[in-house]
């Protein structure tokens, strides 16, 4: 798993369209398969299901969670979302806490194909990638802050006792990539999605699970 995520990864570190991600379907579903095949194992463990699943070495999260978030097949994504909610923790990884920030994504990405989706079978296995077009592809997620009850900041305080019940999150799209590609007068910056000229960038508060 971690060697097809960073494949994956490395290979696209220069490019530009989230769409370069569908040409990795094969590689994406195998993710999602192993990360199924360890879960299923570790639940016909008897010895583990009494305490919570925690490991400080990274394992399923953080591939599930490139694997959902960047392969927009919605049938896989599911299955990805539920594996994670069932995850465990992970050094600071934590699978439900993901599950409910990619939850937001997909939604950002996939409410607009409601009606497309209605013209599929219901034995089709997902919406594929290549309807989600470019630019209701989310580019960037980042948790910015930790709130509490009252949606004040705790410094990004979410460990053991923490007052913390939602995530900051930031999400980007970009609306015109080729145009910001081809626009000449426009040079690197570290905040690339503060151009309102081409980024739609806003932030949601994310219920954090118990």
């Amino acid at each position: 798993m971690q060697c097809y995520t960073a494949l994956i990864y490395v290979s696209n570190a220069l490019q530009p369209f989230e769409t370069a991600y569908d040409s990795y379907a094969l590689e994406f579903q195998e993710i999602i398969a192993s990360a199924k095949a360890v879960l299923d194992i570790r639940s016909s463990d008897k010895s583990l299901n009494s305490l919570p699943l925690f490991t400080p070495e990274m394992g399923v999260i953080q591939p599930l969670f490139f694997a959902t978030l960047k392969y927009r097949n919605s049938f896989w994504r599911q299955q990805a979302l539920n594996l994670l909610e069932k995850s465990g923790r992970e050094g600071p990884w934590c699978g439900a806490i993901e599950a409910q920030i990619l939850e937001v994504v997909i939604a950002a990405e996939e409410s607009t194909l409601d009606n497309l989706s209605s013209t599929f079978n219901e034995s089709q296995r997902g919406l594929p990638s290549k309807y989600v077009p470019e630019h209701q592809r989310v580019h960037l997620c980042l948790v910015q802050d930790y709130l509490d009850r009252r949606y004040e900041s705790i410094t990004l305080d979410k460990g053991a006792g923490s007052p913390a019940r939602f995530a900051k999150v930031q999400l980007c799209k970009c609306r015109d990539l080729e145009g910001m590609l081809n626009d000449e007068t426009r040079g690197p910056r570290k905040d690339f999605w503060a151009d309102e000229r081409y980024w739609d960038t806003w932030h949601k508060n994310v219920l954090l699970p118990e």
